[in-house]
């Protein structure tokens, strides 16, 4: 029993240390994207964060996102910056729900779609953006793509103003004046 017990232990070292050293190279691989693009050698940025996008990263794959979409380094395509939004928020990254939220908010690349802004920006919201919690509250607020709640705009307001979101307190404030 103890070999069968050591033998898993080992594997499970093995599995973790492969894991490890991945996870050290995507790592590795966004902060040199990341030294080039604060350099303004968006190209080479570019080839880097696609590698670590190759590999799983998320954070790289949002940024392939933003690059696409402003083209910085790549020809600019907002289709592309959805495909690369849409995998990292796949993943569960919540700046890449905003992104899209925003897309579809403003048409770039797709229909305007407030209803699935809504979604993006919630999932955001949901994991503590402020400027999505922002965007949830000004949907509910208006009546965009969600029906019209005036208690939970406040909520979603009040969840980005205790951040200290400015434009949340803002309206925090208009929509008292108007109670």
């Amino acid at each position: 029993m103890k070999l069968k017990t050591s033998i898993f232990i080992l594997t499970v070292a093995i599995g973790l240390s492969g894991c490890m050293n991945k996870l050290a190279f995507i790592e590795d691989a966004v902060i040199e994207a990341s030294k080039a693009y604060a350099k303004q050698e968006y190209a080479k940025a570019a080839e880097l964060y696609k590698k670590a996008a190759a590999q799983g990263s998320a954070e790289a794959k949002h940024v392939l996102g933003i690059m696409h979409e402003y083209g910085r380094g790549v020809k600019q395509d907002f289709h592309k910056a959805m495909e690369w939004y849409k995998g990292a928020a796949d993943q569960g990254h919540a700046d890449s729900h905003h992104a899209l939220g925003v897309m579809h908010a403003k048409g770039k690349g797709v229909d305007r779609d407030h209803q699935k802004a809504f979604e993006h920006y919630k999932k955001a919201a949901e994991q503590g953006h402020n400027d999505a919690a922002y965007n949830v509250a000004l949907l509910y607020e208006n009546g965009k793509g969600v029906e019209r709640n005036k208690e939970e705009a406040s909520k979603w307001y009040k969840k980005a103003a205790e951040s200290g979101h400015v434009m949340s307190k803002y309206r925090l404030g208009i929509m008292s004046l108007k109670e």
